[in-house]
């Protein structure tokens, strides 16, 4: 048994709380994001849905108390991004993209079809449209990086392409800044080819949507704080290089 773990430090690195959730399976938290006072936290369970690996997301508010917990059928949920009213978009494999608003509703459910897995999501409302950014893996060897509307609605889509087989093309992490830059890192070939894709089939995604009553348990023996103010992206470098690219969002 291995429950998902959430941490809350203060500016000095202090532990302010600690919560674990999960059941008497196995539960992995890959991603959290903070606004307006509440964290949601996403990842996988083993514990609730189907049995086998489920999307499962969290909310909590600032003094580490559960508003809500929801999972959906298959997938990991792996990037998650809150909005400035609150609402919740979630990046997930199996070709699933998620969005809940601040109550825990499904707003909208995306399937990309197969070969592709989201890894990373960022929101931009720096202008007066609202835009959602997602980066993955697309049948294992390209990098996809594709720009919605708020509502779910396709604006554009690039692939960049190793030509090797023995590098695989990752898009792992973005973050959006006022001006209209993205930012995505993640692993590729020396080599990159990029295209823009026009093929793109987007669809509703089919799943259960349950609400979850997880155990929540203050866990023991938690200990080591981060030092320092640097800003660091980290990753591993598996069969290919680190790569991080800058891009102008009114070219995507």
């Amino acid at each position: 048994e291995f429950d998902a773990v959430i941490l809350k430090y203060d500016i000095n690195g202090n532990l302010i709380w600690q919560r674990t959730w999960g059941g008497d399976k196995i539960e992995t938290a890959y991603s959290v994001a903070a606004s307006q006072g509440l964290v949601w936290v996403t990842g996988k369970t083993r514990s609730f849905g189907d049995g086998g690996e489920d999307v499962f997301v969290l909310q909590l508010n600032s003094d580490g108390l559960f508003n809500w917990e929801k999972v959906w059928q298959s997938g990991i949920g792996r990037s998650i991004a809150v909005d400035s009213a609150g609402n919740a978009y979630v990046a997930a494999d199996r070709n699933l993209y998620l969005k809940y608003n601040i109550s825990g509703f499904v707003l909208y459910s995306l399937d990309w079809g197969s070969g592709w897995e989201g890894n990373g999501i960022a929101i931009d409302e720096s202008g007066p449209d609202t835009f959602v950014y997602l980066t993955g893996t697309e049948d294992m060897h390209n990098i996809r990086l594709v720009q919605l509307t708020d509502t779910g609605a396709l604006v554009s889509a690039r692939r960049w392409t190793s030509y090797s087989m023995l590098y695989y093309g990752t898009g792992k992490a973005l973050v959006t800044v006022s001006g209209g830059q993205v930012y995505l890192c993640g692993v590729g070939s020396p080599t990159l080819s990029q295209t823009q894709i026009v093929d793109d089939q987007l669809r509703n995604a089919t799943g259960f949507d349950l609400s979850v009553n997880g155990s929540v348990t203050e866990p023991a023996g938690i200990e080591g704080a981060p030092s320092g103010t640097e800003n660091m992206v980290t990753g591993t470098q598996d069969n290919g290089g680190m790569l991080i690219m800058s891009l102008d969002a009114a070219k995507m």
